[in-house]
This record gives structure tokens, sequence and C-alpha cells, in this order.
């Protein structure tokens, strides 16, 4: 069912609804306009508009905004978008959980940005425009005709001052060429010396008889002695020197932990290491090329290769129950696709995205030795099968 309906021009609109979309359009006095599930879009020339939903998208658009009223849009499910006519003076408060920032006007940030809601100026300030949702985007827009320029937001905390916000086609800020090389330099030199101790910690394991049965014969204990670290080394990510101690013990004790299995598919099938270990080295090379030349926004490859790995991590542990040796080659060929999807997409987070600052290296560098180590032992996993 679907209902139109007309009004004077110049009179205050309100429409409110709970199953189905709202949009109003030609009114030149202030409008309000709500849902419950479904979209809005409210226009009006010559006032204020106000406009929320709970499943939906929100889209308002304004002509002249007199007075000092402040405005809100909101969602939970859903982009919210706010376009303008000209340059305006308002305090913003945009907020949003999974989704991102952006504004046609550049804007003065006072403090530190909150990932999940910034408080800016735009102009002079004065009257407070707030848009919020939970899951979409969050942007800013002149309404087209007008001259506008694309500026961008970034969703990471920098130092305490007033940042007025760089340009950027993809949404963020765009960091310095200095920040950005400093932490190119400081992640992959870590992410090296990480291939490194993990070579060391496997040659370690191979020569300690004691050692190397301990770890065969206890996996998961294993396993928790080496994510011990990785965690302290996370929560200490900025303190420098024990982020780096912490972080090379666990490529370390990832060695050990890996050592049997390493050994027991070099025992299988002789030379799959290092083949394992060129594929391994060229795909990393192949792919992060990639990442730094291509012009596309990565972005939306983060959650859709998380879901794999959940998917990955569901189907292996089922089947360790059942030991189908043709469902782990499966497994193993997923894995270097998940995987690869992920290299692209931390590569595009360091080089591109700006989400990292130059102290945020040892987070950067665990995302890329994690990818690389797993690619390397899906690829032991699926060379090893195929020759059996």
């Amino acid at each position: 069912m679907e209902f139109e309906i007309r009004v004077p021009k110049g009179v205050k609109v309100g429409v409110w609804s709970v199953n189905g979309g709202v949009s109003v359009d030609g009114v030149s006095n202030e409008v309000r306009a709500g849902t419950v599930n479904g979209s809005v879009e409210a226009s009006s020339t010559g006032g204020p508009v106000q406009a929320s939903t709970v499943n939906g998208s929100v889209r308002a658009t304004m002509g002249r905004w007199d007075g000092d009223q402040d405005l809100t849009f909101s969602s939970v499910n859903g982009s919210v978008v706010a376009e303008f006519t000209g340059d305006i003076d308002a305090d913003i408060d945009l907020s949003t959980v999974n989704g991102r920032f952006q504004t046609d006007w550049p804007v003065t940030i006072s403090g530190r940005i909150d990932p999940r809601r910034l408080r800016a100026t735009l102009g002079k300030g004065g009257r407070r425009i707030r848009l919020s949702t939970v899951n979409g985007n969050v942007e800013l827009r002149k309404r087209q005709g007008s001259h506008s320029r694309r500026w961008g937001i970034l969703q990471h905390p920098l130092a305490e001052s007033e940042i007025p916000m760089g340009v950027s086609y993809t949404g963020t800020l765009v960091r310095t060429g200095t920040e950005r090389a400093t932490l190119v330099k400081r992640t992959y030199g870590l992410v090296f010396v990480s291939v490194i101790v993990t070579m060391i910690g496997v040659a370690f394991c191979l020569s300690q008889p004691s050692l190397f049965e301990a770890v065969a014969r206890h996996p998961f204990i294993s396993m928790i002695a080496m994510f011990a670290p990785l965690w302290m080394a996370l929560q200490a990510r900025r303190s420098f020197p024990r982020n780096i101690i912490l972080t090379l013990l666990f490529t370390f004790i990832e060695g050990i932990v890996i050592a049997p299995f390493l050994a027991l598919a070099e025992t299988r099938a002789p030379g799959v290491i290092s083949q394992a270990g060129i594929l391994t080295l060229s795909t990393f090379g192949v792919l992060t090329l990639y990442a730094a030349v291509s012009k596309r926004d990565f972005s939306a490859w983060g959650s859709f290769f998380i879901v794999g790995l959940w998917v990955l991590i569901a189907t292996s542990l089922l089947n360790m129950f059942f030991q189908s040796a043709i469902a782990s080659l499966w497994i193993a060929g997923a894995t270097v696709l998940v995987f690869s999807g992920l290299l692209v997409f931390d590569t595009w987070r360091i080089l591109r995205s700006g989400q990292y600052g130059q102290d945020d290296y040892v987070a950067a560098a665990v995302n890329i030795y994690l990818d690389l180590l797993n690619l390397f032992l899906a690829l032991v996993s699926l060379l090893g099968g195929r020759r059996r």
C-alpha cells in the first residue's frame, strides 16, 4: 500500500511510519520524517530537516538553513547522508560502529579522533548537526551544482591538536609521505626479522628431541604458550622495546610449534618446504605490488575474507573428527585463497588507507606475518597432499 499526500506550499511537514519507506520532496519549510522499517528520503528548499529510521538508510537534502536549530539524522542499520547547499557553519557530531565518515567540507578536529565517533567544526561552528548509525557510512555532502571537494576523515587516533583534514579519494586522512615511509620501513623490517626468528625457532625445535616430542604430543598447550606473548605484544604495541621483544618471542615459539608439522611434511614429500617457501615469497611479492599500485578501495575485502576465515576454522575443526584427506586438500586450497585476500587487504591498510600511524607497526607487522605464515603452511599441505 502506498500513500501520496500533497500539502500547501510553505507549511511544516511531519511524516511517520512503521513498516515502509518515507519520501518527502518539494517542501519549502521544516520537515520531520521517520520510520522503523524502511528508508527515509526528505528534502526542503527553505527549512531544517530531521530524519530517522531503524532499518534502512537516511538521505536528507536541505536548501536554506536559517535560525539556530540543531539537526539530527539517525539510523541503526543503514547509511546516513545529509546534503546541504553552499557553505555552512556548524559543529558536527558523527558516529558509526561499522562504517566510515565522509565530508565534502574541510573540517577542524580538536583532540583525538575516536574510531567510532567524531566531533569537529565546519567553518565558524555554532549550530549542531548530528549524524549517527551503527552499520553504515555517515556522509556530509554538498548538493550537486555547488563547488565541492571530497574530504576524508580518518578512523584512527592522532596527536592531540587541531588537525586540518587532508584530501583523499579513499575517504581516509592522507598521511604525510614521511609517516607512511616510516610505517612501511618499520612494518616490513619487523616482518622480515620475524620470519628469520621463526626459522630459528624451527631449527631449535628440530635440534631438541625432547622439546620436539613434547610439542608433537601437546599441540594445544603449545598453542596457548604461543598466543600468550602475541596477546601481550598487541597490548603493548606502542611500548618500545617491549613490543618488539614480545613479538619476536611469539614468532620464535611459533617456529617451535610448527616444527613437527614441517618435519613430517618434508619426510613425506622431500623438497616441499623449499617449494612452498618460493611460492609464498612469489605470492607475497605479486600481491603486495598489486595492492600498492591498484587504485581500488579494498576496504570491503576485510569483512568478506574474515567471514571466510571463520568458515575455514569451523570446517577444519569438523575435519579433525572425520580425518578426510580430500577435505584437507580443499581446506588447504581455500586457506591459500583466504589469506591471499587478507594479504591484499592488510597491505592496502598499511600503504593506502591511512588507518595505521607510524607507531602502529607491531599490529601491522603481525597481520602481514600471520598472512604469510598461514599461506606458507597451506601451500605445504597442498603440495604435500598432492604428491601422496
